[in-house]
């Protein structure tokens, strides 16, 4: 298996909202060898079966769907899409999706894998908004003041850099154990869980500290806020990774 540290380190290269579509190559290449490439392939959870929409890079031609212990690439072409997204992946209908004769791979924890990866692109986008909030209070002034010195808006900034530190520890530690072999049972899906709730948090503080200028596409922050709405709600979702989490603990640490 390639190592996930080095594959999620060239996030940080990057153009701002690109990260989420990079999730997809970066879990492939990392579960399936830099050597193996089919073409475009989008890496999904596939537990729950083909009839629904998921994210996905944009021009993809193949599915590569993951359980709890496998990987299957499905060599049939998607000919079903529901239109480009604005973060550069694409919406993938797969309601008439077939799968049947996927050869299925034997991988370690391919669905930390994935995980980790949408973890590790939320907190690069987090860090890239923090980064212009607080460019913007220290260039505006309100009441004859700079931004920036406001007792609120500083406590703003600080929980939103103690969520974004938090976010890039959890992926740290996840990461290491995957490259280390010594994943805990839950581990990933807890780390993306607490990415999912923090990042959520430092883009609703950015829009609201920078007004509606935030929301106007010269600010800058759309490409990112756009990447952390794909990564937490299209690639490990809240409700998938509590369901992970509460199966981990059925089974306990030694499963």
């Amino acid at each position: 298996m390639t190592g996930l540290s080095d594959a999620v380190g060239a996030l940080d290269d990057l153009a701002p909202g690109t990260t989420a579509a990079a999730v997809h190559r970066i879990a492939w290449t990392v579960l399936m060898g830099r050597d193996s490439d089919p073409g475009v392939v989008a890496v999904v959870d596939g537990r729950q079966g083909p009839s629904r929409i998921v994210h996905g890079p944009a021009g993809a031609t193949h599915l590569l769907l993951l359980d709890e212990r496998a990987a299957r690439l499905v060599t049939k072409p998607i000919g079903v899409r529901s239109g480009p997204a604005q973060d550069g992946g694409e919406l993938l209908d797969l309601s008439d999706f077939l799968t049947d004769g996927a050869t299925a791979t034997p991988v370690d924890h391919p669905l930390d894998v994935l995980w980790a990866a949408a973890a590790a692109g939320l907190a690069v986008e987090s860090r890239r908004l923090l980064d212009l909030t607080r460019a913007r209070v220290r260039t505006r002034s309100q009441f004859g003041q700079n931004l920036s010195s406001f007792q609120a808006v500083q406590h703003r900034l600080a929980d939103a850099l103690v969520d974004v530190e938090a976010i890039e520890l959890a992926v740290e530690e996840a990461v290491a154990a995957i490259d280390e072999g010594t994943s805990p049972v839950g581990a990933a899906a807890t780390g993306k869980l607490l990415a999912n709730d923090a990042s959520i948090r430092v883009r609703a503080t950015a829009h609201q500290l920078c007004g509606g200028y935030g929301y106007l596409e010269e600010a800058g922050l759309g490409p990112s806020t756009r990447s952390i709405h794909v990564l937490t709600a299209g690639i490990g979702p809240t409700p998938d990774l509590r369901s992970a989490i509460t199966e981990a603990l059925r089974r306990g640490p030694h499963s």
